[in-house]
């Protein structure tokens, strides 16, 4: 009989179940892998953010940009900090984070959005025109790059989307300036069913980290490692800063395990937030 080349049935099942067990393995590999490369194209994008800044002050008296010039313009009435730096930067890409998938907005750099926020407490000064209709009084002077005692500990910049609008056209409306600023710690992906999600504002997307430019203008990854007093892991806690937050009185989610990063926008307003060493 004429012998036949070919797999048997049992042949061909080992095959793939070898096929199968080895993507099992790989394909989880190859996951992280793209992840961490993500990471650090995000950690150089905010570096440079860190950069643009540092560039910034050195051409105005070493003072840290105003985090919002509002209403003085009215074909652009929110100038935030990310306008204030763009000179600087040349490129609105690097404020976008790829594992941010709101919608983007149309901007004169094409479609973007803004994935990084200010540490409201480093980036302090603001101007609102008194003629707004948001108050007469609202100023806070900026202060210079040397205030901040420890500048290796100081926090610049974190990961906090912009809110998602419908509207495609709000960079020169005043709902850019929504979500420029970081008020807490608390990470924003927590169970929808945990009273405190709402109030979660960092974007840990990056293994259940998030990543940090400082006044230094160096960037690093952390994990979640802050805990609330009921066990959940919710938020970070970083070195120098005091455990809480302390912009919102009498508010029961603002709880430990996480700190604050406010500033006020009047003189005598809560939210006022150290920042290490001061």
């Amino acid at each position: 009989m004429k012998k036949r080349n070919a797999f048997t049935l049992i042949e061909l099942l080992v095959v793939i179940a070898i096929i199968a067990i080895l993507a099992a393995i790989l394909f989880p590999v190859f996951a992280q892998a793209k992840l961490a490369a993500k990471k650090t194209v995000m950690i150089s994008n905010m570096k440079q953010n860190g950069t643009a800044v540092m560039i910034y002050m050195s051409d105005y008296d070493d003072m840290v940009p105003l985090k919002a010039i509002i209403g003085y313009d009215a074909a652009d009435p929110a100038k935030t900090w990310d306008k204030n730096i763009q000179p600087y930067m040349k490129n609105y890409a690097m404020l976008n984070s790829g594992e941010d998938s709101r919608p983007k907005y149309d901007t004169p750099y094409g479609k973007t959005r803004r994935s990084i926020a200010i540490a409201h407490n480093y980036f302090r000064g603001v101007a609102v025109n008194p003629t707004f209709g948001w108050g007469t009084t609202l100023f806070q002077a900026p202060i210079s790059g040397t205030y901040a005692p420890d500048p290796a500990a100081t926090v610049m910049f974190g990961l906090k989307p912009q809110p998602a609008y419908t509207d495609p056209t709000i960079f020169n409306k005043i709902e850019w300036q929504d979500g420029h600023g970081m008020y807490t710690t608390r990470r924003n992906n927590l169970p929808a069913s945990d009273a405190r999600a709402p109030y979660g504002e960092i974007m840990s997307a990056y293994g259940e980290g998030t990543i940090w430019t400082y006044a230094d203008t160096h960037a690093k990854f952390m994990k979640v490692n802050g805990t609330a007093g009921d066990g959940t892991p919710h938020g970070y806690l970083l070195p120098g800063y005091k455990e809480g937050a302390f912009g919102a009185v009498n508010d029961t989610f603002w709880d430990q395990g996480i700190v604050c990063l406010d500033w006020p926008w009047n003189a005598g307003d809560v939210g006022v937030c150290t920042i290490p060493g001061e």
